[in-house]
């Protein structure tokens, strides 16, 4: 009993000394939990409502979109957090010409993405997709779900710096309720058309959520945002930004010209869907991972050479691997009723759902101790970790799309990521907490 006690006691003094950290990733979880719980319910019933050949275009279409983020964002989805949360602690005063300066940037970027767009957009589709949904009709859906999709991730980044997690809450559990009440209804009308729409549309009702917010947020610091170009802020924006870029820039078009492979070959769209499916299940997964790679970057970010920082490092890694352990053993338990849930044929979809279970932690640990390089001395090892990730995804696509196309995908981003976590365990050994060591 005195034994109990004294844990018990341990543990109390424990959860204290660390309340800021489980406070941000318990609020930044549950707001993950909402946004991408909903998302996973609508993505269910839309795909056994149009089925997998239908999701394959979808798929598609969103790889299109992730990769005109990735131009338009440059990297701010990472910096604005780091540098939102380091100002509000530290110049204050500054904190609203630093946001501004992020939009501005934003705003910059986007323009001349879709002025590329513009330009490009007729290599990108393949023609089985313009026959299928209308190319004009298709690139002016993707330009608006681009734009709002880019201002939303910089907006929502920004929320995290200010560690406004409860009104990030709001907004991701109000646009789960529009995924539902309005993304889904669309889709089952006007099938991918309404599809493409509902999320279009969704993405900017997220950022008058966003703006709404963090204006409310500066209010109580008595700041508001400051429009006014200032190139010292833009370059300490894009010193951690640009590797962050530069590490998308080779995942986002990655993903596009893989898909594209699997979409050109025969039954590819039908294919194409199942794998489509199969992500969207690692990114439930790794919700957890994700939030916590959210909270910790800003956390480590301001306790640099602190004592805390081993310690913020230490409870990322192994809170991550503990949920990892937890929803992947859920998910091959549960493996029956989800691929029935999504009316997959499970002969055809359960190996490739496995390996996905197994990529989850090969992913998560990437995602976790990329934030640890980003934070510390070498923030482009988190550059080249993903270009080790572009590459060899490439490569084993293009060896395994003529043999085992069901496969192709899952296989590769799994042997991926193992070398990539390899060349970051390696690399960025100094920052990583000496217990993995």
């Amino acid at each position: 009993m005195l034994k109990k006690k004294i844990l018990l006691s341990h543990l109390a003094v424990y959860l204290k000394s660390n309340k800021g950290f489980f406070n941000a990733l318990s609020l930044g979880t549950l707001s993950s939990f909402l946004s991408q719980g909903f998302n996973f319910v609508t993505i269910i019933l839309i795909t056994r409502a149009l089925g997998e050949t239908a999701m394959g275009h979808f798929a598609m279409t969103q790889s299109i979109v992730i990769m005109l983020i990735t131009f338009g964002i440059l990297g701010q989805n990472i910096s604005s957090s780091a540098l939102t949360g380091k100002f509000r602690r530290r110049y204050p005063n500054h904190l609203g010409q630093l946001i501004g300066n992020s939009y501005l940037l934003t705003t910059l970027m986007t323009l001349l993405v879709i002025l590329a767009y513009v330009c490009l957009s007729g290599k990108l589709f393949p023609i089985a997709l313009i026959t299928q949904e209308g190319s004009f009709f298709l690139k002016v859906v993707i330009l608006i779900w681009f734009t709002g999709m880019t201002f939303d991730m910089l907006q929502a980044s920004t929320l995290i710096g200010l560690e406004s997690f409860r009104y990030l809450v709001k907004t991701d559990l109000l646009k789960g309720l529009f995924s539902i009440l309005v993304i889904l209804p669309l889709a089952l009308f006007l099938g991918l058309t309404g599809a493409f729409a509902g999320y279009a549309v969704s993405s900017l009702i997220g950022v008058l959520l966003n703006q709404w917010f963090i204006r409310k947020e500066l209010a109580k610091h008595n700041a508001r945002i400051e429009f006014s170009f200032n190139p010292v802020l833009v370059l300490r924006i894009l010193k951690i930004g640009l590797p962050v870029f530069v590490a998308a820039l080779f995942i986002s078009p990655t993903i596009w010209l893989t898909n594209r492979l699997v979409f050109d070959a025969e039954n590819g769209p039908s294919v194409l869907g199942i794998i489509f499916v199969c992500r969207q299940l690692l990114v439930l997964l790794q919700f957890v991972p994700v939030q916590i790679s959210r909270v910790a970057l800003p956390l480590i970010t301001n306790s640099k050479g602190a004592p805390e920082e081993h310690t913020i490092k230490r409870l990322s890694l192994l809170t991550s691997l503990l949920a990892c352990i937890l929803l992947a053993s859920a998910g091959i338990l549960l493996e029956d009723n989800i691929l029935a849930a999504y009316g997959l044929d499970p002969e055809v979809s359960l190996m490739p759902y496995r390996i996905t279970i197994v990529t989850l932690f090969f992913s998560a640990t990437n995602m976790i101790i990329g934030q640890f390089a980003i934070a510390g001395r070498s923030p482009w090892n988190r550059a080249y970790a993903d270009m080790i990730i572009a590459l060899v995804t490439v490569a084993v696509t293009l060896a395994m799309v003529k043999t085992n196309l069901i496969l192709a995908l899952p296989v590769a981003m799994l042997i991926s990521l193992i070398i990539s976590n390899v060349f970051l365990i390696f690399s960025t050994k100094s920052e990583i907490p000496s217990f993995i060591r």
